[in-house]
């Protein structure tokens, strides 16, 4: 999950458009449940928040949509009782809906698209990659990230270090499937759902609320398929922001403790990539046209 920031006032100014240049009034402090930072870098956070709010918006879709249909059976019942009621009084009144209710219902129903949200899952998990990238590579080079992206070997790193890390509360909480579990696994289903659609055979995904059925295939084939939920990925990618905020609160006290600038010129081109290429939301009353 992304962390709740507060703001420490900074007087400095960071111009993102020239070569990364540390700011000496940088803070980056991270205690287990917030963020605190000095302005220049709440772009970042914002960031990581603003992608977590849309992805667990679509995680949640299908059960609103559940209580909704849920909800106008019970208000269809109870107008169907009150019509029954005033009947029997012999009162009546005219009055045509504009859809059948049945059919109201029917039209509200949606098919399930757990391979959709593993995908957006992925593009996440994808931009937490780039950004760090950018940090431990110290470039907002937008080729240069794209190129050690490609790298097989680098994507197998971030995924041991954050996805797959024994300090990842989604593996403190699964032990047994992390065991069974390997960067490989990961690597190719993303690649199968983003190219194809599709799953490979040792990792499938499936709906939450088939959890419980999951994990006692899981067992009774001793692991030799796995089941991922959407749910799973976002607790093991915010597992893995977990992992990454913390080694920037780290290496900043560590910076402070040593009055090195390397957090600074790090942490500067992630704003920096984040700034250059990150998406803005725009809203509808903010366009005046």
């Amino acid at each position: 999950m992304a962390p709740q920031t507060s703001k420490k006032q900074s007087s400095g100014h960071l111009d993102t458009e020239q070569a990364p240049v540390f700011n000496e009034a940088t803070f980056f402090v991270f205690d287990g449940d917030k963020v605190v930072i000095s302005p220049d870098l709440l772009p970042i956070i914002s960031f990581l928040q603003e992608i977590e709010k849309e992805v667990k918006s679509m995680l949640e879709i299908d059960r609103k949509m559940l209580n909704i249909r849920s909800y106008f059976k019970e208000l269809f019942k109870l107008i169907e009782k009150s019509f029954s009621v005033l009947k029997e009084q012999s009162l009546t009144f005219e009055h045509t809906l504009s859809q059948n209710p049945i059919a109201f219902l029917e039209n509200t129903t949606i098919k399930p698209f757990t391979r959709s949200k593993v995908v957006a899952l992925f593009a996440y998990l994808d931009t937490l990659f780039c950004l760090n990238l950018a940090y431990e590579k110290q470039t907002y080079d937008k080729e240069k990230i794209i190129g050690f992206a490609m790298n097989k070997k680098e994507i197998d790193s971030f995924l041991n270090r954050f996805c797959l890390h024994e300090s990842n509360k989604w593996g403190q909480k699964n032990p047994d499937r992390l065991r069974h579990l390997t960067t490989k696994d990961l690597r190719e289903l993303r690649n199968c759902l983003t190219h194809f659609f599709s799953v490979q055979n040792k990792v499938c995904v499936a709906d939450d609320l088939l959890n419980e059925k999951s994990r006692e295939l899981e067992r009774k084939t001793n692991f030799q398929g796995i089941f991922i939920s959407p749910e799973d990925l976002l607790e093991i990618i915010n597992g893995a922001v977990r992992i990454m905020i913390t080694r920037w609160n780290n290496d900043h006290a560590e910076n402070q403790k040593s009055n090195s600038d390397e957090f600074g010129e790090r942490i500067t081109c992630v704003k920096n990539i984040v700034h250059d290429n990150g998406a803005i939301i725009v809203k509808n009353s903010d366009v005046h046209i």
